[in-house]
């Protein structure tokens, strides 16, 4: 008994324990199904005990990447611990941080978990990230390529432009770790090692050389500078290379104009001539005689031998040239030709003239010199080479040239300059175009610079900032220019370069600072520095590290950083950070670490090792970066970019991501593609209107988005892959997307709503049809049959009164008529009721040049009596399928009534002709007749009983009965008339 109330008073306490603790607790299987949980744990989810049971504990701890519960066990014993710190989702979705601890087995197959909710983490600003980049920049900066290398050669760190120049040259990576042979070309290794030898043992090296490579060449200024530590010891060598290719091409350039100016000076490169054209004495130099390969004067005595030298595709221009600098007032001219060699073959050659004038400007003497330009152009094609080695050279070094034509202000650069603007190449076209691009404070300076150049035509060298087109970056450029001049010694064009300087001005920026404002400037930093020796002891903590972990450096200092800092789980990566500290290195790498109240934030640390007098490592500075949130940002757009995604790809409406420029699509749904019948792959990466959106509707879009910035429930026609037209309604949002602006594109399938809402109209216009035709036929009821019966009543009424025999049988024979004519309406109302009951009737092909044949024998009589000429454009192949009494009786009629409707003093013509146009067969007719007003009479020309020009043998029923039975057949008729001029018939058939 005692026994049994024992356990009663126990199990109470645990349930009161169990319902009370502040702690979340959490019952779960094997499996991780929560079997229960107690009244903290239910307030951290939001959650009900009925909807919390019904989860797993994946679903609202998704962050532990495991299995449970052996994968757990595996992670926390790998760990030495058995807490495990994540976040858990609450009812909203929102990510709370937690501490997890795990008791497993408290029976068999169930398992407590106690959950602990940690306070929030730092938020980290993005200033962090900038002011350690500053610490790199001076090495990232330069233009000529640096990388350090240790006693062995071993690559040990390198600049930004030597890591861009090894993977544009070699197609690699070079990596810390690399030896540095495999950078240097086979040609060049013993001199690298021989210099290299030379700079470990404390003298510093420099030469130039050029360096061969693929078939090309590149000049290298190279220095190999000794590295030392603070006592002067030799830790290795900067191996230092700096582009030189645009300085040798200025020299070789210099030495060859020297060159050809001595030559020209002594007669040995360049043929020179003279003429006297008062006297018409010709003078060759033996030069001119050598270059086309003949003996001096050989062909003097033969008349106008040049003619014969000079290509007779060439000899007009270089006549009517001559000819127009003689009669103008130039001093001189240039003029290139082909010149044929005594050999046969022709050379390029450019002849340079000189004219002397008299007092009047009359030229009386012509000097010049002809040059072979056989070299010059082997030349241009090295120059080609050179200039893609100087295009090299301006990438690496942030470099690019540009040319302004000084007669109309217009403004060419560079590749180069276009990528440093910001700008789509040949996107600028004229100098203000340029100036519109420097940053306001510094336009008027600019602009002055330019206005000045302009007048004095003076070199200048300016430095100002620019603000980029495609970021709004400004940037820091260096800008020199000089003038291009013609053989007149007047300016025609501004040759300028210009450059990226950003880094160097930042760099000279903080080069002018002095030490104490360097030392305050690292004090406030907002970077946590820490100074440790070789066994971790720390030395000094900056006020921002303690402000960071929550520690006074008092409490600090002394201290092992490992025992108060590094969880266990990040020992093994901690202790592989340490070793490039042993060997004298810089590295930086991130780690998770304890604040003073064991919370956990994520840091970046960049560690420099601590040298004493004899180059020993006695330490180390850590500066730490704090990323802890930017970690949890960078978790909480992962898994907002995660839902977004889930949302689209799962939408019943069809939905396209595209690019808001380009239409190129980035991302559709399944909806998508189920409706356009196109795969993931046919559809991203091509352009969203070039598949499936028409001219018209693309004009449509553009403009709504140009004046709305959206486009709301547009109907529009799009095609799928079968080419089918379908209908859709239209919707355009602009999102964010990836960090992108993108067009959230929706289509929602109208398609079998329209095919519908056609269904109606159409059967709305044929009961309207119908109606109009009851409503016509119940008149011709009511009227004719009316009157024919009123005239039968007064007829009968007369003949009962009449005595006189003879006024009896003409009453009888007047009863007769009106009978005949009551008896031809009736026959003519049937007619129309035959027609529009018939709806079943027998569609055959026919064709058409049968019955038009059939009818015009019928007519032939009328045809001969009445002199018609029938001119007949129909393809005897030519077939519809159509009811053959009816088409029998239309070409009747239409016919026949060409003929009746004729003018009495013009002999009639009668065209007939037949096409096919969108599938449908197009019978016309037409006639030179007598026509009729359509404006008077249009409405009722396909009436019944509607005659127009008072013909006897008029009925007024043929046209009514052609209509009804074109139309009984999905057919139409129209016409086209002028009264005197004619009709046209044109019958469109089914």
């Amino acid at each position: 008994m005692a026994n049994n109330l024992s356990k009663n008073l126990y199990s109470k306490f645990a349930d009161e324990i169990y319902n009370n603790s502040p702690i979340s607790i959490f019952i779960v299987n094997n499996s991780g199904i929560i079997k229960s949980a107690n009244k903290s744990a239910l307030a951290l989810t939001g959650l009900s005990l009925e909807n919390i049971i019904a989860k797993t504990i994946y679903e609202l701890v998704p962050k532990t990447e495991m299995f449970f519960p052996k994968s757990w066990w595996q992670k926390v014993l790998k760990r030495n611990t058995n807490e495990l710190l994540t976040s858990i989702k609450d009812s909203k979705f929102n990510e709370i941080p937690i501490k997890i601890t795990a008791q497993f087995n408290i029976d068999s197959e169930f398992h407590l978990l106690y959950i602990n909710k940690l306070s929030p983490l730092e938020k980290v600003s993005d200033e962090l990230i900038k002011s350690e980049d500053k610490l790199l920049a001076y090495f990232n900066s330069t233009s000529e390529l640096i990388v350090i290398i240790n006693k062995d050669k071993i690559i040990v760190t390198f600049n930004r432009i030597f890591e861009q120049y090894v993977q544009m040259v070699y197609k690699a990576k070079v990596k810390e770790g690399d030896h540095i042979v495999d950078y240097i070309t086979s040609e060049t290794i013993d001199d690298f090692h021989k210099n290299f030898e030379t700079a470990y043992n404390g003298n510093e090296v420099k030469l130039e050389r050029e360096v061969f490579f693929q078939n090309s060449s590149i000049w290298w200024a190279i220095t190999y500078l000794p590295v030392r530590n603070s006592l002067g010891q030799i830790l290795g060598v900067a191996f230092v290379l700096q582009n030189i290719d645009e300085k040798k091409i200025a020299e070789d350039s210099l030495i060859k104009s020297e060159e050809r100016f001595k030559l020209v000076i002594e007669g040995t490169n360049e043929g020179w001539w003279d003429w006297d054209l008062q006297t018409n004495q010709l003078f060759y130099s033996p030069k001119w005689w050598h270059i086309l390969g003949y003996q001096n004067n050989e062909l003097i005595n033969i008349v106008n031998f040049w003619y014969k030298i000079v290509h007779p595709d060439d000899i007009d221009f270089v006549q009517s040239t001559f000819q127009n600098a003689l009669a103008s007032q130039v001093r001189t001219y240039e003029i290139e030709f082909k010149a044929k060699h005594k050999e046969g073959h022709f050379i390029p050659m450019l002849s340079r003239g000189y004219i002397l004038r008299d007092e009047n400007g009359v030229a009386i003497r012509v000097s010049g010199l002809d040059m072979d330009l056989t070299e010059r152009k082997n030349n241009e094609n090295l120059l080609i080479e050179n200039q893609r080695k100087l295009q090299i050279t301006q990438n690496l070094a942030c470099i690019g040239n540009y040319e302004i034509d000084l007669i109309n202000y217009s403004w060419k650069a560079s590749s180069s300059i276009f990528e440093i603007i910001g700008a789509k190449i040949n996107s600028i076209h004229n100098v203000n175009d340029f100036l519109n691009l420097i940053e306001p404070s510094y336009k008027d300076k600019v602009t002055a610079i330019y206005n000045r150049a302009f007048e004095t035509y003076e070199p200048f060298t300016t430095e100002y900032q620019i603000i980029k087109l495609d970021n709004n970056e400004a940037r820091w450029v260096i800008d020199l220019a000089n003038f291009d001049l013609d053989n007149n010694g007047k300016p025609i064009r501004i040759l300028g370069a210009i450059q990226d300087i950003t880094e160097r001005k930042s760099i000279e920026n903080n080069l002018n600072k002095s030490e104490v404002k360097y030392r305050s400037l690292i004090e406030n930093m907002d970077l946590g520095i820490l100074e440790v020796d070789n066994n971790e002891i720390i030395l000094k903590a900056y006020p921002k590290f303690c402000q960071m972990v929550g520690y006074t450096e008092k409490e600090l200092i002394g201290k092992k950083a490992t025992d108060i800092f590094l969880p266990k789980f990040e020992v093994d990566n901690f202790l592989n950070s340490t070793k490039a500290r042993e060997l004298g290195l810089s590295n930086a790498y991130e780690i998770q670490m304890y604040n003073k109240n064991k919370e956990i934030i994520h840091v970046i640390i960049s560690g420099t090792p601590i040298f004493n007098e004899k180059s020993e490592v006695v330490g180390s500075i850590g500066i730490h970066y704090n990323i802890s949130g930017r970690k949890q940002i960078e978790q909480e757009l992962k898994e907002s970019q995660e839902t977004f995604e889930m949302i689209f790809s799962s939408s019943p409406t069809p939905l396209i991501i595209t690019k808001p420029e380009t239409g190129e699509i980035v991302l559709v749904n399944k909806a998508a593609i189920n409706l356009l019948n196109l795969s993931e792959n046919e559809l991203v990466g091509k352009f969203t209107d070039s598949l499936f959106i028409n001219n018209n509707d693309r004009n449509i879009i553009k403009n709504i988005i140009a004046e709305k910035g959206k486009v709301k429930d547009l109907e529009i026609k799009i095609k799928n892959l079968e080419q089918e037209i379908l209908s859709c309604v239209l919707s355009i949002e602009v999102i964010d997307f990836k960090g992108k602006k993108m067009y959230l594109k929706s289509f929602t399938d109208i398609t079998e709503l329209k095919k519908i809402e056609n269904e109606l109209t159409n059967s709305f216009n044929l009961v309207n049809e119908q109606n109009k035709r009851l409503l016509n036929f119940s008149y011709i009821v009511s009227h004719n049959l009316r009157s024919h019966t009123s005239n039968i009543k007064s007829i009968v009424g007369f003949l009962g009164e009449e005595e006189s025999e003879s006024e009896r049988l003409q009453l009888t024979s007047h009863l007769a008529t009106v009978s005949d004519m009551l008896d031809e309406t009736l026959n003519n109302l049937n007619d129309v009721l035959s027609i529009q009951k018939n709806v079943d009737l027998v569609l055959q092909d026919l064709k058409l040049s049968f019955y038009i044949n059939k009818s015009l024998a019928l007519l032939s009589e009328q045809i001969i009596k009445n002199e018609v000429h029938f001119d007949i454009n129909i393809d005897d192949k030519l077939t519809i399928k159509f009811n053959a009494a009816y088409l029998e009786s239309i070409i009747y009629n239409l016919i026949s009534n060409a003929i009746k409707y004729r003018k009495p003093d013009i002999k009639p013509i009668v065209n007939i002709s037949a096409e096919i146009e969108n599938d449908k067969c197009v019978f016309s007719i037409s006639d030179n007749g007598i026509g009729i007003d359509l404006k008077k009479n249009g409405e009722k020309l396909f009436g019944m009983y509607k005659t127009f020009h008072g013909n006897n043998d008029a009925r007024g029923i043929g046209l009514f009965i052609t209509k009804n039975q074109i139309e009984a057949l999905g057919g139409k008729i129209d016409v086209k008339s002028k009264l005197g001029v004619g009709t046209t018939l044109i019958i469109t058939f089914k």
